[in-house]
């Protein structure tokens, strides 16, 4: 596994490599610390702009260089490297060059040159990724004194969904980690008959017992990946919107990570691919992971 971690010098990325240092991590995996230094954050007021440069990019560069000492001490492959550009561009552009399996962020942070926000930068990325993309939500736990880490996994039935749950399943996790798969039946408008005036209550009636059996399929079908890798875990359904549910759930479960697909929902259909994803990666109390890439899964197809 490859993962490109971005990095400032903001509190909200020393949580993302604590993070990082307190999971496994498949055997060989690889990380690439990088920090982007927005040459354009500097505006014109900045008179001599290439002795500014030349320092920031010491401070990155001792930067990058110090966290991949301390992920080399954990067990991980690393590296660090800097680059003057657009960050939330670059980082994307960056993943893909390298062929990522996963860019790491925080949910915000800041440079010496420029300040980024979940917003614009992680937005962006969530956006335009070639890959999968974990935002690190900063304090809202803290695996040292958690009891348990709790990964609540979001499904649909569809192939970003499957693929989300074999990420899951790939991965090795801690002995106590608990596991839980929520899936959500709701009504669509484009389910309606397309005919005008009222509709039948027994006609309601198939529809909605139509929605909840694929939300149950969808859930055991996670559940089946998950137990094959030898992970048990708990099922739900819920009925509703999964935007609103998903996050709703992860607090009252006390999630500590949400994954989940890039297109999170049966309705997304006619919807920006990551509808459902992003909200939930935009207002999560923790940490999200939004699974992109369907490489494990040679079967599954657009």
């Amino acid at each position: 596994m490859k993962l490109v971690i971005a990095v400032d010098f903001s509190p909200s990325s020393e949580e993302v490599i604590a993070e990082i240092e307190s999971r496994p991590w498949p055997d060989g995996t690889e990380a690439i610390v990088l920090n982007v230094i927005d040459v354009m954050g500097l505006g014109s007021g900045v008179m001599d702009l290439g002795s500014v440069l030349e320092e920031e990019r010491e401070k990155a560069a001792q930067l990058v260089d110090s966290i991949a000492g301390r992920l080399s001490s954990a067990g991980i492959k690393a590296a660090g490297d800097v680059i003057d550009a657009m960050p939330r561009t670059a980082i994307p552009a960056y993943a893909n060059q390298c062929s990522a399996d996963f860019i790491i962020l925080g949910s915000h942070g800041h440079g010496g040159l420029v300040r980024f926000l979940l917003g614009s930068v992680a937005k962006s990325v969530l956006r335009s990724a070639p890959c999968s993309v974990e935002i690190v939500r900063a304090g809202t736990y803290d695996v040292g004194l958690t009891k348990n880490m709790r990964i609540l996994l979001a499904s649909d039935g569809l192939q970003y969904s499957l693929a989300a749950a074999r990420s899951v399943a790939a991965r090795p996790w801690r002995a106590d980690t608990e596991f839980k798969v929520i899936s959500f039946a709701e009504l669509p408008p484009f389910c309606l008959p397309p005919h005008p005036g009222p509709v039948e209550d027994s006609t309601l009636e198939g529809l909605g017992q139509g929605i909840m059996l694929n939300a149950e399929e969808a859930m055991e079908s996670a559940r089946a990946i998950l137990r094959g890798a030898g992970l048990e875990s708990v099922g739900a359904v819920a009925v509703g919107d999964p935007r609103i549910g998903i996050l709703d759930e992860a607090i009252f479960w006390g999630a500590w990570l949400i994954v989940l697909g890039s297109h999170g929902t049966r309705r997304a259909e006619g919807v920006a691919p990551g509808h459902v994803a992003e909200t939930v990666a935009l207002h999560s109390h923790c940490s999200v992971e939004v699974i992109r890439s369907v490489k494990s899964d040679e079967g599954l197809r657009d």
